[in-house]
């Protein structure tokens, strides 16, 4: 994916020229077609744009960093079942970072990630189960990288 700088305060996230979503930084609102009343209706294409666009604002990348607004945009593209969305979803719970620290919640994300086939979720959750001195499922889990 590239991105394209519009003018100050707006700039194009695009993977090809149909396909391509804007974010103005001084309002911190998405556009390209997106309907975030239904996430049902994101194409895989936008969901994995709005990861990559999520982690621009959480490094500040381009624009001021904003690990909340970087969190909704994660939320979204998860619901949408982007793979890596759900490994930084797992990652901000698992650090509290933009939201408050879950455990909980960052094995669930990391589960789905790792369902999708995501290595980093996998990763992931055999850290949490070697810390957890849940070995055999730790084990389990980083065989299934074996497998992808």
């Amino acid at each position: 994916m590239s991105y394209e700088l519009l003018t100050r305060n707006c700039f194009v996230l695009q993977s090809n020229k149909s396909s391509q979503i804007a974010y103005d930084k001084r309002h911190r609102e998405v556009t390209g077609g997106i309907n975030f009343k239904n996430n049902e209706n994101i194409s895989a294409k936008q969901a994995a744009k709005l990861t990559e666009l999520g982690s621009m604002i959480e490094e500040g990348t381009l624009i001021e960093q904003d690990c909340q607004n970087a969190v909704r945009l994660y939320m979204i593209a998860a619901k949408a079942g982007d793979p890596e969305a759900f490994y930084h979803m797992g990652r901000v719970y698992m650090n509290g970072i933009g939201t408050a620290q879950d455990i909980a919640k960052a094995k669930l994300y990391f589960k789905q990630g790792a369902n999708c086939g995501n290595i980093d979720s996998i990763v992931a959750i055999g850290r949490i189960y070697k810390a957890e001195s849940s070995i055999a499922q730790a084990a389990a889990s980083l065989y299934s990288i074996c497998w992808l």
